[in-house]
């Protein structure tokens, strides 16, 4: 799987200016907190939908020996590293300019460049040592939840996923089995 920087990743903001048309007539770029460090792992795609998955620093360290609940004692001291993952939906923020005239209202004068925001809606987190592998959440969270293909995009983030973990040498994946959030 390639990383590339989402900041310096023309692919991604021809993909976003294919989506949003209006974008090729307006200098664009894209914005957010925390980009700098931030990677492009993925597409979430629908019909009238885009989101991109984002990769975070890679961390290290280790987890004792009973921290998952779901895996030995031997595969638990494997667990060696630790990515989080943040689906952004691209949010275009046109840049109005607006003459103010010292008599009457102020005219529109046109759309200076449209920086486009990469607005967070999901996480996921996934810890891997050796050939196992935990997702240990992924989901979408605000009006993505009432879309009618939202397993379809569920599914598309956890593709993503596995298809992280088995690049960094996971054989097994491991995940709980309910939702967290519902006791």
């Amino acid at each position: 799987m390639s990383e590339q920087s989402i900041l310096d990743n023309p692919g991604v903001l021809a993909k976003v200016r294919r989506h949003f048309n209006y974008l090729n007539d307006y200098p664009s770029q894209l914005q957010g907190q925390f980009l700098e460090d931030a990677c492009h792992l993925g597409i979430l795609e629908a019909d009238d939908f885009l989101g991109l998955i984002l990769g975070y620093p890679i961390e290290e360290g280790t987890v004792s020996p009973e921290h998952f609940p779901m895996l030995s004692r031997e595969e638990n001291c494997q667990i060696s590293h630790y990515r989080l993952l943040k689906p952004a939906l691209p949010w275009p923020q046109p840049i109005i300019g607006v003459s103010v005239p010292q008599d009457g209202p102020g005219k529109v004068t046109g759309i200076h460049g449209v920086p486009v925001v990469l607005k967070p809606c999901g996480s996921a987190q996934l810890w891997w040592g050796g050939e196992v592998g935990i997702l240990w959440e992924a989901f979408l969270e605000g009006d993505i939840q009432q879309r009618i293909d939202h397993e379809a995009l569920m599914n598309q983030l956890w593709g993503t996923c596995e298809e992280y973990l088995k690049s960094q040498g996971v054989r097994q994946v491991y995940t709980n089995d309910r939702d967290l959030s519902i006791p």
